[in-house]
């Protein structure tokens, strides 16, 4: 008879045999089909709370065991979010799920895969005849109560054959349940609830439970009997072994089954031995022969562990994000990796520097302890500091002195603006003004004159300063014409107001406008004899407006040739800016102080030559 025939006379009986308004669905358990599903089950008018018809697929062993049942809606709906982790036909033990929400909609399985279906073996079935033998076997064991069984047993449906009966899914696990083949007075044969002590009596156990491995624990569902499951869990930062001859569950979980060895269904096994947990590492930090770095890890490379990497003096870590690398497991998956590119040392260096007119050859390329020397590209030059030998890199990155310069010797290359006032008062004799003239001579004929050299000014005063005169620091005179220009300044006048010459230098002579330059040291020089008039009290004013630009006044005395007449020395050391030493008093009547002037150039021209913008 044709199999819809048979299913829609059934289902017309059905319905009129039924009034109730409850969902109705297929139900069977672990029908091979839908065709046997349709024969071999029923249609369940459902509960209440029932308003669901789900189909569940599972494939094992290139077979397919199809259940079909009512089911509240949200359990079945928290069901399909298992799809995407379980039902993958790929998988050794896949389970499919699909719900519907119409009177009888589970009656196609094919909906239920998420992608291709797999090649399934079909289970091959009895031939039902009207004179069917005596029964040999128990047949297919059915057991609603457990909603997805997972089955083990000693003979297969075999008489005497005992199974022991696991809910696929549930892990933490709960004691399976047994039953046993048995042979019924009528000749049939049923499966049959056994207790554990029976079983146990007849030595149905595995070896002695699993003792945990390092590393792990281990929890059993019933012992060592059989169907029992032992659930291997390793401690926090450990892994399965990858090589280990059991299920892995999780990275860090392992299964084993009590099952029967296949040897006549006597002895029993466990599927699997106890595994090995291993730490979950990184892989080892690089370091490379010529490597000068050095780290520290505070756990190797293990799962948690932090590395720091330091470098010798002189190298620096690279990139300077962080010093510090941790080994970290990001999926959770038992995969560990570092959690940034290991730093390296790369040398550390100065600023690079250049000498201008100069030749820098350095040791090692500007970098830490390298060392420079430095060379005047023409001879005429020399090294400022003139004590400069070589400068080197410093494990703090800077040098060891400022870099030299190369500028022309200093003395008498000095590179200043030099104001010179001549007291040619009463009290100066011709005499004394020879002396002074002829001192002025020599002093401009020591330093040159020129550009990078000394501007010189020169002006004479008495009751006030000679303006027509005056030769000014721009004059473009060179020492020959300077000399005849000092030759002739003229001697006359009476008074000595150097107050008012003090003015005249700081408003006049060093006025940018008459050649003052604003990049070289200025210095006045005041040859006097000392003997100021009672009412020039404008010395100090003077010298305060001219240490306010940065003026250094230097003083040389004049002998007075006037009877009873003395140096008024408190007078030259405040015409001096209060400085003692900056006032050159003469020996035997002689003004050379060449010499004292020149140690004051040194001091504060030559010295500093380095810092002027030539």
């Amino acid at each position: 008879m044709d199999l819809k025939i048979v299913f829609l006379a059934s289902l017309t009986i059905w319905m009129i045999t039924t009034l109730a308004t409850a969902r109705v669905c297929y139900e069977c358990i672990n029908a091979g089909s839908d065709e046997e599903c349709m024969l071999d089950g029923t249609i369940k008018t459902c509960k209440d709370n029932q308003e669901t018809c789900e189909t569940v697929v599972r494939y094992k062993n290139r077979q397919i065991m199809i259940t079909k049942l009512c089911k509240q809606k949200k359990a079945c709906l928290n069901n399909l979010l298992q799809n995407p982790a379980v039902c993958n036909p790929k998988h050794p033990n896949a389970f499919c799920y699909c719900c519907c929400h119409d009177d009888m909609c589970n009656d196609n399985s094919d909906q239920c895969w998420l992608s291709e279906q797999p090649e399934i073996v079909p289970v091959e079935k009895p031939i039902l005849l009207d004179t069917m033998p005596t029964q040999t076997k128990c047949g297919q064991m059915e057991d609603s109560s457990i909603e997805f069984p997972e089955m083990i047993c000693t003979n297969g449906e075999s008489p005497g054959s005992v199974c022991a009966i696991n809910h696929a899914e549930k892990i933490p696990m709960e004691p399976p349940v047994r039953r046993r083949c048995v042979k019924q007075p009528d000749g049939m044969y049923l499966w049959q609830d056994v207790e554990l002590a029976e079983l146990e009596s007849e030595g149905f156990v595995c070896p002695e439970i699993y003792e945990p491995t390092e590393n792990s624990v281990v929890t059993c569902s019933d012992g060592n009997s059989l169907g029992s499951r032992c659930l291997f869990e390793c401690d926090e930062g450990y892994v399965v072994d990858s090589g280990s001859p059991m299920l892995i569950l999780t990275p860090g979980q392992s299964l084993s089954v009590c099952e029967s060895s296949g040897e006549g269904g006597l002895i029993l096994k466990w599927s699997g031995e106890a595994p090995i947990c291993k730490p979950i590492m990184c892989d080892a930090p690089p370091m490379s022969e010529d490597d000068v770095i050095s780290r520290w890890c505070s756990d190797g490379n293990r799962l948690g562990s932090s590395c720091v990497s330091m470098c010798p003096p002189g190298f620096g870590v690279t990139p300077t994000e962080s010093s510090t690398v941790t080994c970290f497991d990001e999926d959770g998956d038992g995969v560990a990796q570092w959690d940034r590119e290991f730093p390296r040392c790369e040398p550390l260096s100065c600023d690079p520097f250049t000498v201008p007119d100069a030749i820098v050859t350095c040791s090692e390329n500007f970098e830490v302890n390298s060392t420079c020397e430095v060379t005047c590209r023409d001879d005429s030059h020399v090294l400022f500091p003139s004590t400069f030998d070589e400068v080197t890199c410093r494990v703090n990155q800077t040098w060891s002195s400022e870099p030299p310069c190369c500028r022309k010797p200093c003395p008498p290359h000095a590179p200043m603006d030099m104001v010179i006032a001549m007291d040619s008062s009463s009290s100066i004799t011709s005499r004394s003004w020879f002396k002074m003239r002829a001192f002025v001579k020599r002093l401009v004929k020591y330093f040159f004159i020129g550009p990078e050299s000394t501007n010189f000014a020169i002006f004479r005063y008495n009751n006030k300063p000679d303006e027509d005169s005056q030769i000014q620091l721009d004059n473009g005179n060179d020492q020959t014409s300077m000399e005849s220009a000092i030759d002739r300044i003229p001697h006359d006048g009476k008074g000595t107001w150097t107050g008012l010459a003090l003015h005249f230098a700081a408003d006049v002579a060093f006025h940018p406008s008459n050649g003052q330059r604003n990049n070289t040291p200025d210095i006045m020089l005041v040859i006097t004899d000392g003997q100021n008039h009672r009412f020039d009290d404008n010395v100090p004013d003077a010298v305060k407006k001219l240490q306010a630009m940065d003026v250094t006044v230097l003083v040389v005395a004049v002998e007075p040739e006037k009877l009873g007449a003395t140096f008024k020395f408190d007078h030259l050391v405040n015409v001096a800016g209060g400085i003692e030493r900056n006032v050159f008093l003469p020996v035997g009547g002689s003004l050379d102080v060449i010499d004292d002037i020149r140690r004051v150039v040194i001091e504060k021209v030559c010295d500093n030559i380095c810092d002027l913008n030539l």
